[in-house]
């Protein structure tokens, strides 16, 4: 069975799981208008899917909704390890869109500490997410096949989400993909990607686009 043509929905969705992951979060597809998973994904509890996984993903199951893995891959707890939610701007079984509040979607606010009762009183003062050794690290490292697509859309996402111009973002990523990749992406290939995190970027509520 051939895959169906992709609407402007699905199109948006497969967009915000590629920003997911560049945001540092472990992504699954979800059963379209459902919050059943469509991959056995306990590997996903360890491990954050890469760009190529969701590419394939979404050409398989163009249609199907997108959900987050909470936990530590993600650092995020809704129910903490071994859970996953379903994320905007997937579809509701009635057929309305999941939509972050406005100033709460990624990148608008920082997260809120954890409970106490989930990681303890020394971790539940600080928020949980990447941090700038992590950030450091991703830059000077050299980076091989296999983790190309993912580590620029991370990098992407991150720059973007702390109000770099895209220009300036496509230039960097561009210029780091040159002397960072073994081997180096196509230009093509990097513009897209960016620009994939770019239209997520706008979608989301309080970026300013």
């Amino acid at each position: 069975m051939s895959a169906s043509p992709r609407s402007a929905t699905s199109t948006a969705i497969a967009d915000a799981a590629r920003a997911y992951a560049a945001h540092g979060w472990s992504v699954i597809p979800m059963q379209p208008r459902g919050k059943r998973p469509l991959v056995v994904w306990r590997e996903f509890q360890q491990r954050a899917a890469t760009v190529d996984e969701i590419d394939r993903w979404y050409r398989h199951w163009p249609d199907a909704n997108v959900g987050i893995v909470t936990g530590q891959v993600s650092g995020i707890v809704v129910r903490g390890d071994g859970g996953c939610v379903v994320a905007p701007p997937s579809v509701h079984p009635s057929g309305r869109r999941y939509v972050w509040v406005d100033g709460r979607g990624p990148g608008a606010c920082a997260p809120a500490p954890p409970p106490v009762h989930f990681v303890g009183d020394a971790l539940a003062t600080h928020p949980v997410g990447h941090s700038q050794r992590h950030w450091r690290r991703l830059i000077r490292e050299g980076i091989g096949e296999g983790a190309r697509n993912n580590t620029i859309a991370s990098l992407t996402g991150h720059l973007l989400w702390r109000g770099v111009d895209l220009d300036i973002v496509l230039e960097l990523m561009l210029a780091w993909n040159r002397t960072h990749c073994r081997p180096p992406l196509a230009d093509e290939e990097v513009e897209a990607v960016v620009q994939s995190i770019a239209r997520m970027h706008e979608r989301a509520p309080g970026s300013g686009g």
